[in-house]
């Protein structure tokens, strides 16, 4: 038994009874901006901090490895909107807990019945940034958003550009 990932109970990865191998793992982050412009007609970018990650996982699921694509699908489809730790290779993902959004069964083959024997299952979460990964709340986003504009930061469309190029 070797495991990849797990979610809220669920494993990936070579398992007693069956191979639920991660194919793609996608995370992604972004800042928050907005633009604005001063008396004198200057505009400048305003940061309010970073955005909620994202991330999407997907994995072949069949029978020929031990898994029902169709059951596959039901069953992720009752934990949407839960929340929970992600953990990859035993090491915790991101700065938030991950709540499963979306949920697709694409690429599908069936027999001449309509039995789904094979098929791609894709998983796509968002981190709760109001949510630390040890699962306590912090403050409210009211009270968040307060905050960051007592201590936001100017950037004129330049200067943002210039930081988007060191950070790629």
């Amino acid at each position: 038994m070797a495991i990849q990932a797990q979610w809220n109970k669920e494993q990936f990865g070579r398992l007693p009874n069956c191979l639920r191998n991660i194919e793609s793992f996608d995370i992604s982050c972004a800042i928050k901006t907005e633009e604005q412009e001063s008396a004198s007609g200057v505009k400048t970018t305003v940061v309010r901090g970073i955005d909620s990650e994202q991330l999407q996982i997907s994995y072949n699921t069949g029978f020929v490895i031990g898994t029902d694509p169709r059951q596959e699908f039901e069953d992720f489809k009752k934990v949407a909107g839960m929340q929970d730790n992600f953990y990859l290779s035993n090491v915790n993902v991101g700065r938030t807990q991950f709540e499963l959004d979306e949920v697709q069964l694409t690429d599908t083959q069936s027999d001449n019945t309509g039995r789904i024997y094979a098929g791609k299952i894709t998983l796509t979460f968002t981190g709760d940034s109001n949510v630390s990964s040890k699962g306590s709340k912090s403050k409210s986003k009211t009270s968040k958003v307060k905050t960051t504009k007592k201590s936001s930061l100017s950037l004129t469309p330049a200067e943002l550009a210039t930081l988007r190029a060191k950070n790629k």
